[in-house]
């Protein structure tokens, strides 16, 4: 759910991420959990396009709204930790770092200074 997604961003990269939510014309009630959602977080940002134009509409919406690097998911993904360091090796060049993703509440991550 889009609930599981947010709170899995925040979780792992609270309070540095700015989430930008882009609804596209969602025919459930989406966009007010995410309205919902955006009381509660103030890092998090709610757009809504009105009409559903595909993802890469969405995403290219989502695109004009920030800077900097970015990640892309959708409603049903989820952010696990160890993403987090590899996103940070990578922006900082500082390290290499093998994962080892045994399953969505275990993983096993070491870290090689370059």
């Amino acid at each position: 759910t889009v609930e599981v997604t947010i709170l899995s961003v925040q979780n792992v990269f609270w309070p540095e991420a700015t989430i930008l939510c882009v609804d596209d014309g969602s025919s459930d009630d989406t966009l007010q959990k995410l309205e919902e959602l955006r009381v509660k977080f103030d890092n998090l940002s709610v757009y809504s396009v009105g009409f559903n134009a595909g993802p890469g509409h969405a995403r290219n919406v989502g695109l004009s709204k920030l800077e900097g690097w970015v990640s892309f998911l959708d409603a049903d993904d989820v952010i696990l930790p160890a993403y987090y360091l590899f996103f940070k090796s990578i922006y900082n060049n500082l390290c290499i770092i093998i994962i080892q993703i045994q399953n969505f509440s275990k993983f096993i991550y070491k870290v090689f200074p370059i």
